[in-house]
């Protein structure tokens, strides 16, 4: 059969072929990391714009796939640079921070040596000056015509304002008018101002709010399309 001698002869090579190979050896083989990594810029968490405070915490992080072991961050603070620090295993940094009344630029850049690699910049406003604040009515001791008590003043632009513990937001001048609902007696007003970064100025005053007296002789006489009417039907006055 001639199938059958070529199959044979297949085996027979192909059993001589593996003889010929040397023996299989298991191993591992370790593959060498790029050397090179990403760049990125690094994150500064939560900074806030405005601050009473004198000194701040900057933290950040660089993403992991920026991490390299001759990589730092160097934080700078109004143009001054600090020394770069150091970034544990999950990218993260610190740097203490005084600053300046007023506005303060910080940038924070990755680093590669002496290189620059990506930056990040921030500004945080330092202020400790409590908001001017000035009412123009009532004044203290005033008596004023009740129910409705209406309080107008002026602060600084962009400042919060709170009329006895009611939440208002000024005009872009600073100006601002809050109306509410009082008995007649004595009242107590307390107005707040309170800027971006957290200063207050508080404004105390005493007045007397005069009951208005309800006007003799005043009628209103309501008439209607029908005398009755069946429950869910609409009736015209």
């Amino acid at each position: 059969d001639l199938g059958a001698g070529l199959r044979g002869f297949g085996s027979e090579i192909g059993g001589a072929i593996i003889e010929a190979l040397p023996p299989a050896v298991q191993s591992t083989l370790n593959l060498d990391r790029p050397a090179t990594t990403g760049e990125a810029d690094p994150i500064i968490d939560n900074l806030p714009s405005f601050t009473v405070a004198s000194t701040v915490l900057l933290q950040g992080r660089v993403p992991t796939f920026a991490l390299g072991p001759d990589r730092r961050v160097q934080v700078s603070l109004n143009g001054t640079a600090f020394a770069p620090v150091p970034l544990d295993n999950a990218g993260r940094f610190a740097q203490p921070l005084t600053l300046r009344e007023g506005s303060n630029d910080i940038a924070a850049a990755l680093m590669q040596g002496a290189q620059a690699l990506a930056t990040t910049s921030a500004t945080i406003v330092f202020d400790r000056t409590p908001p001017a604040l000035s009412l123009v009515r009532p004044k203290n001791g005033d008596t004023v015509d009740g129910p409705d008590v209406v309080v107008e003043g002026k602060t600084e632009p962009r400042a919060a304002v709170v009329v006895n513990g009611r939440t208002l937001s000024p005009n872009q001048d600073g100006t601002f008018t809050e109306t509410f609902a009082a008995r007649a007696g004595p009242l107590a007003i307390e107005v707040v101002a309170r800027d971006q970064a957290g200063n207050e100025t508080k404004t105390r005053l005493q007045v007397t709010v005069r009951e208005q007296p309800v006007a003799a002789g005043a009628l209103v006489v309501v008439s209607l399309d029908r005398a009755r009417v069946r429950p869910g039907e609409i009736v015209f006055a």
